[in-house]
């Protein structure tokens, strides 16, 4: 890894190793760039404790997201990064965060807390020619595929269960293979993940399903995915990436199941549209545009999307590019034309609608002397 770092991580390493403390990256952000990939963001972890950290970084917004735990979050020239103490930990009676955190002065000890080997390697940038720090083989398994767990699998499942559905999202995400062992140990303990705040769960299903091989895994993980949703989908690889489109495809059997997960109002709409929607695809421009009309451009297209029906889809894009009408407002009337003409203000509404069904069926043209003198036809 001999690219160089944006400005802004760079230099909140600087401040820490101008005080003479070690900082490193770690973890996805040193595996992504390893794969050759641009971190989305970047984690360092640090010799210096909190308090340390805080005089290292007077000059740069700090938050204290998790300073229990050796945390700090460092907003420098507008990017936000993570710094954590080196620490170990033990015991998790949640499931999810240790009961106690000791602070320590060896990255090596730091490494070894981690869940998967292909996350647990750290960089040290300011290091000769850059140190890579690897004690569990985590280029290795880069180089071969294999997503493995950093010691005994059934520890790391055991203290937190979400890892299980974390390892399935970076082999759909990144096309690997689960270690043998790391598998038995996920379907063993995959009852664990009914405890897993649906918020955790949402989160990692989102990006399993917008994995580049999520065939594959939703094949293999059929059984561990059962266990929180009742009958898992076979997502296609040709799905379109959108990620409504493809929960709606992991969820087609089970919809019931939606209830648990916590998306956002627009996108839950969406996902139980795209299952709810029972009646046939277009196969006219002007079932398209109806189409468009009743459940709007976005989902419209998504619904074909869904469906894998290219052909509906062709016809729903046309409709959208063709300037015919679909909505009220896109009418070349509008309330005010028809007030001035001296239709009643308690029928300009259903007057609009009508007209634009005959517009939408081609039985009229969209142009405002034709539908005013239509409308008022029916008005005498």
């Amino acid at each position: 890894m001999t690219d160089k770092l944006p400005c802004e991580i760079q230099e909140i390493i600087d401040a820490l190793a101008e005080k003479g403390h070690a900082a490193y990256l770690v973890g996805g952000c040193v595996r992504d760039r390893l794969l050759g990939f641009v971190p989305a963001d970047y984690d360092l972890c640090t010799s210096a404790t909190p308090d340390e950290m805080r005089k290292c970084f007077a000059s740069m917004k700090v938050i204290e997201t998790g300073v229990k735990h050796g945390t700090l979050t460092v907003v420098h020239r507008g990017r936000a990064c993570e710094v954590t103490t080196f620490r170990t930990e033990q015991g998790y009676s949640d499931r999810r965060r240790p009961d106690q955190v000791f602070f320590t002065s060896r990255i090596e000890d730091d490494l070894t807390r981690r869940d998967f080997t292909i996350n647990a390697m750290a960089y040290a940038p300011n290091g000769e020619s850059g140190e890579c720090i690897d004690l569990f083989g985590g280029r290795q398994d880069l180089q071969k595929g294999v997503i493995r767990t950093v010691g005994d699998p059934a520890e790391r499942f055991t203290e937190d269960p979400l890892r299980i559905l974390r390892a399935i999202r970076f082999a759909a995400r990144l096309d690997f293979v689960i270690e043998e062992n790391t598998f038995a140990a996920m379907e063993a303990h995959k009852a664990l993940l009914a405890g897993i705040a649906n918020e955790r769960v949402t989160a990692e299903l989102i990006g399993f399903v917008m994995g580049r091989a999520v065939r594959r895994v939703s094949e293999q993980a059929a059984s561990i995915l059962s266990s929180i949703l009742a009958r898992p989908s076979v997502v296609h690889d040709s799905l379109a990436k959108d990620p409504c489109v493809r929960l709606a495809a992991l969820y087609r059997q089970s919809a019931d199941s939606l209830a648990h997960l916590r998306l956002s109002k627009s996108m839950a709409h969406c996902v139980k549209t795209l299952l709810s929607y029972k009646a046939p695809l277009p196969q006219s421009q002007s079932e398209a545009l109806f189409l468009l009309h009743e459940i709007g451009e976005e989902q419209a297209v998504k619904l074909c999307q869904f469906h894998e029906d290219t052909a509906a889809l062709s016809l729903v894009m046309a409709a959208k590019e063709s300037g015919m009408p679909y909505t009220i407002h896109q009418l070349a009337v509008n309330g005010n034309d028809l007030l001035q003409a001296g239709v009643p203000g308690r029928a300009i509404g259903c007057q609009l609608k009508e007209v634009l069904v005959l517009v939408m069926e081609g039985k009229l043209v969209n142009q405002k002397e034709v539908l005013l003198k239509h409308i008022l036809e029916q008005q005498t």
